[in-house]
């Protein structure tokens, strides 16, 4: 976790919250469409946008978590029937956004040590082990 202090909101920001998971949600799912495609060709990928990637989904996840949390509180007051309904959705969103982000996390674990980067670090021999054993394969 970070260092970051939650900041409860009133029920109020309740569309605001659900508008963010969804913008959120969305863009998880369409990078997930791109890193599945691109988790057969890791060598497309450079070290920077590994470690970018992998720091923003964990981020995203506590923030996930912290929606949780905030639904939670929310759901201790008195909502209206919409505010209910929209709570649920918030709910759904970050679950569904969490699994997204992990098998996002999984696919760059899985890059991070087959970037360009990594490939033009290694000396003939090594890179010729590691095509040898399957480990990084040739450009399809």
């Amino acid at each position: 976790m970070t260092d970051k202090q939650p900041i409860f909101q009133s029920p109020s920001m309740i569309r605001n919250v659900l508008e963010m998971t969804h913008i959120m949600l969305e863009e998880s799912k369409a990078q997930l469409e791109h890193m599945r495609e691109a988790k057969e060709k890791p060598h497309a990928l450079d070290n920077d946008i590994v470690i970018r990637s992998l720091k923003l989904y964990k981020e995203q996840n506590e923030d996930s978590e912290f929606f949780i949390k905030q639904c939670n509180i929310w759901k201790q007051e008195k909502l209206t029937e919409l505010q209910a309904i929209q709570v649920q959705e918030i709910e759904c969103s970050a679950n569904l956004l969490t699994a997204i982000n992990n098998e996002l996390l999984s696919i760059f674990n899985y890059c991070k040590d087959r970037t360009i980067n990594k490939i033009m670090e290694k000396d003939d021999m090594e890179l010729a082990l590691d095509f040898l054993t399957g480990k990084i394969t040739l450009p399809k």
